[in-house]
Order: C-alpha cells, then structure tokens, then sequence
C-alpha cells in the first residue's frame, strides 16, 4: 500500500487536487506493481506564511494566482540527436538548467524525453504546454534563446520540432 505525501499551497480545489491524485497514483501504481486502488494520495497543504524558500518568507512574496485544473492542449516535439561522449553532460544541463528555465515560463506543463529503441544516440522530446500562444511566446523570448543555445554546446545539430495537439481520453 504506497502512500504519497503532496505538500503544497493551500487553495487548489478538489477537481484540481483530483486531477493530481490520480496521475500520480497512476505512475506509482505503474512503478509499483500494486493496483492503484491501493495507492493513497495526502494532500498536506500550507499557509504561504508558514512557507520559505531562501531568505524570503512566503507571505512577504505576491501571492501568484491559482488556476483551475489546468491541462495542456499543446505539445512541441522534438527529435534531439546526440553525441554519446557528451550525453551525460547533456542531461545534466536539462535536469539542472534546462527544464528550471522552462519551469519559470508561462503556460509550461512538463517536458518528457523518450529513447527510441529503433534510433540510435537520438531522443525525443516532449515538452508540453498550456497553449500554442504559451508555447510561440517562449520560442520567441530570450529565456528560450539562452537555454537553447547552452543545449547546442553539447549537441552535435539543431533540434528537428513539431507541434502536436494533446489528446485527453478521459474527456
């Protein structure tokens, strides 16, 4: 019987919290070999003023508006090829540069990088987005130019990217 403890911001309402539970109980359920019935997801949520990062106290932050349940509708992919020499370099500026700069952007969801079996030294990359016009405003802002241009260090050509639409199966 996995437990998972989500500590977070008071304010998310129950559909929210229920969109989070069940994704979450779905990837340990996957991970875990147990069902996810028996999978138990705690909310523990926390006033902002009992809440630091740094030096600054939660309270003395702007408090940033809390959206409904949002889900993405719009997904740029990627094929990223690489060098093996540097990949691991590569995916350490992803972990620790990369995927916090894309964290800081409006409308970023998640990025997801899968090994195709079939493509030697290649990955795809899968960044997902709240909207295309999220998605077009980071590719075009300096955030993106600055991240993009450390990860072409590393890589031996530029990435080959599409956009996709997100298809959600529960409706």
């Amino acid at each position: 019987m996995p437990i998972v403890t989500i500590t977070l911001f008071e304010g998310r309402d129950d559909d929210t919290k229920d969109a989070l539970a069940r994704e979450v109980a779905d990837a340990v359920a996957t991970h875990t070999g147990n069902s996810i019935d028996d999978v138990h997801v705690i909310f523990d949520e926390v006033k902002r003023n009992n809440w630091s990062r740094a030096i600054t106290l939660g309270s003395r932050r702007a408090p940033r508006a809390l959206a409904t349940a949002v889900r993405g509708a719009f997904a740029s992919v990627s094929r990223i090829k690489y060098d093996p020499a540097t990949e691991g370099a590569y995916l350490k500026l992803r972990r620790e540069v990369i995927n916090p700069g894309m964290a800081t952007q409006s409308g970023f969801i998640s990025s997801l990088i899968l090994r195709p079996h079939e493509k030697e030294h290649e990955y795809l990359l899968v960044n997902k987005w709240v909207s295309k016009d999220h998605a077009d405003a980071y590719t075009a802002g300096a955030v993106h130019d600055r991240l993009r241009e450390q990860a072409l260090m590393l890589l031996p050509e530029r990435l080959q990217t599409t956009g996709a639409d997100v298809v959600h199966l529960d409706g």
